[in-house]
């Protein structure tokens, strides 16, 4: 199973911004992910 903290750590993200995204409290950008 993936979890938020996987996909995060496979995109180069921290686990917050995952869930912050999920939760629709910010958008994805496309730039460089920090």
């Amino acid at each position: 199973m993936l979890t938020q903290e996987k996909f995060a750590a496979f995109v180069g993200v921290t686990y917050a911004r995952i869930n912050r995204w999920e939760n629709g409290r910010a958008k994805p950008s496309t730039e460089e992910p920090n």
